[in-house]
């Protein structure tokens, strides 16, 4: 079964835990993607665009030492389509030693 697991494969340790951290919070390891955007930066994709709540971005953001920028674009025949892209704040700490 081909999914976005399959298709846009971890490549790093702090994705690998990125994605655990939302399998954690509820979220279908299966519809967790990433890839690269346009200019090269890393995304984080869940489902076709689907939605994360803030919360749970917080959530990752507190023990990974990563920020997450929300993109939406608005789509006249599917809605709203969401992605995140991050990258590891430098000299950035998560909690809990979580590294």
């Amino acid at each position: 079964m081909v999914t976005r697991e399959t298709m846009y494969p971890t490549i790093s340790p702090i994705e690998n835990k990125i994605k655990l951290l939302l399998v954690m919070k509820g979220y279908d390891r299966n519809n967790i993607g990433f890839r690269n955007d346009f200019n090269g930066v890393r995304e984080l994709r869940y489902g076709y665009w689907e939605f994360i709540k803030r919360s749970h971005i917080e959530y990752v953001e507190t023990f990974t030492g990563i920020k997450f920028e929300p993109f939406l674009i608005e789509d006249d025949d599917c809605g709203p389509l969401y992605s995140y892209n991050f990258k590891e704040i430098k000299n950035g700490r998560s909690r809990h030693g979580a590294n």
